[in-house]
């Protein structure tokens, strides 16, 4: 639709550019393929956003695909690639600390993090879950996995997990609101 509403916006310009009525077009659907790439971009950032790497690759692949010369498609998956270096380093760090010392919380929290930051969403879902077996009352761990499962679109699954995060430490706002957003069906 997007796309619609734009060629019909720009065919009245087309008029006023030289050239014959197939140069014209030529110009035009080159216009509409600078457009569709740039939709794709806006949707690889919307996605970065929402902390969606896999999906914002796509789009910004995409995006490629329709204009090589896209600057900024190229840029944000040099900025993905360049995290994704430094989050696998991180990772293996953590999983040799916490090879180290399994009883160390902080460790596997930042591991659960990190996994979930990285796209490994099912082993940061195995992570807080395990870290929830040996400390069932930590809240952070039950919040933590609520927003893996709001990653992989499991509101029901976040919804119990902050609530439960939330009878453990009643004095989390951000938690209530999470749960408000998931209720509202806006999460």
């Amino acid at each position: 639709e997007l796309l619609e509403n734009y060629r019909s916006s720009i065919e009245p310009l087309i008029e006023n550019i030289a050239g014959t009525p197939s140069d014209q077009l030529a110009v035009l659907d080159n216009l509409q393929t600078y457009v569709e790439a740039r939709v794709h971009v806006i949707q690889g950032q919307s996605f970065l956003n929402l902390g969606i790497s896999s999906a914002a690759i796509e789009e910004f692949e995409l995006a490629l695909g329709l204009d090589p010369s896209s600057g900024l498609a190229r840029l944000h998956l040099a900025n993905i690639d360049n995290s994704q270096a430094i989050n696998e380093k991180a990772i293996s760090e953590l999983e040799a600390a916490e090879e180290l010392n399994p009883d160390d919380l902080g460790t596997q929290l930042e591991l659960g993090v990190l996994y979930g930051n990285a796209g490994q969403l099912e082993q940061a879902e195995a992570q807080f879950i395990d870290l929830i077996t040996i400390a069932p009352t930590y809240a952070l761990a039950h919040s933590n996995l609520a927003a893996i499962y709001q990653m992989m679109g499991r509101d029901s699954e976040a919804l119990m997990e902050l609530e439960i995060s939330l009878g453990f430490d009643p004095n989390q706002p951000e938690v209530r609101e999470r749960i408000s957003l998931i209720k509202s069906g806006n999460p």
